[in-house]
């Protein structure tokens, strides 16, 4: 996810699943600083790890504290293979007002 502005994130929660199946197992998310832009997408040049999802979930809360920047981008990271299809069932994202 590219965001429109510089964003100061404070919440994040990634939910994956469906009734115990088809869940994210090994995936980091990362907020990034920097857009680049390409005829076929925008992304961001850096990116920090915020943390792991784990049981196929990650819920962060007080963001702004810990990285003190705003960012431009959101990206969970599939960091292993897996077998089974995946279903992302939540991005929620929430924001300090500009």
């Amino acid at each position: 996810v590219v965001f429109l502005t510089a964003t100061v994130v404070t919440g994040i929660l990634v939910e994956t699943g469906s009734g115990g199946k088809d869940l994210l197992y090994s995936a980091q998310v990362e907020l990034g600083q920097d857009v680049v832009s390409s005829k076929e997408e925008k992304t961001c040049k850096e990116f920090r790890s915020v943390g792991a999802l784990e049981n196929g979930r990650f819920e962060m809360s007080e963001v702004d504290k810990k990285l003190r920047s705003a960012s431009w981008c959101l990206r969970v990271l599939v960091t292993e293979s897996q077998k089974d299809w995946v279903i992302i069932q939540k991005v929620r994202i929430t924001t300090k007002p500009s």
